[in-house]
């Protein structure tokens, strides 16, 4: 299995999201002893639902450690070229209009927010590139030229 490739921004956004899991165990399992106060556990609604609370919980706490054992932080900030969480402003050479993207992990992508992937169209052509440079997208839209006019980081 590959290691999943985490920014900063993003490895500290899962830390705090981990902590807000472990904070909910001490209320499920509260819940669960409420539950089993009930009574017969056969036809104890309460009890399956903390049950089942338990068990979403205890499945998300092992994703986010998963993930957080294993992730590569990837840090840019000596780099020149464009990678994981570069910040990037481009010139649509076509119609000379501009936009800014920041090249994120597949945990992270937000269209609204322009936070692309690196495997998206404009994401694959990105990667690897400097400031100034002309490139030819191919999109599912059709072709059209940029140009990158800044690199920025976190």
């Amino acid at each position: 299995m590959s290691k999943q490739k985490l920014s900063p921004s993003n490895y500290k956004n899962l830390q705090t999201e981990l902590s807000k899991w472990y904070k909910k165990r001490n209320q499920v399992i509260e819940e669960l002893r409420l539950a089993y106060e009930f009574g017969d556990l056969r036809e104890n609604s309460e009890f399956d639902s903390a049950k089942m609370a338990e068990h979403l919980r205890n499945e998300q706490i092992k994703k986010l450690e998963h993930l957080l054992n294993t992730g590569i932080i990837i840090e840019n900030h000596k780099k020149k070229t464009i990678d994981i969480g570069s910040i990037v402003t481009i010139d649509y050479l076509d119609d000379l209009s501009k936009e800014t993207f920041e090249i994120v992990t597949a945990l992270e992508v937000s269209i609204i927010k322009n936070k692309i992937s690196p495997s998206s169209p404009m994401g694959k052509a990105l990667i690897g590139k400097k400031k100034g440079e002309i490139l030819t997208i191919d999109s599912p839209t059709g072709l059209y030229k940029i140009k990158i006019i800044a690199i920025n980081y976190l």
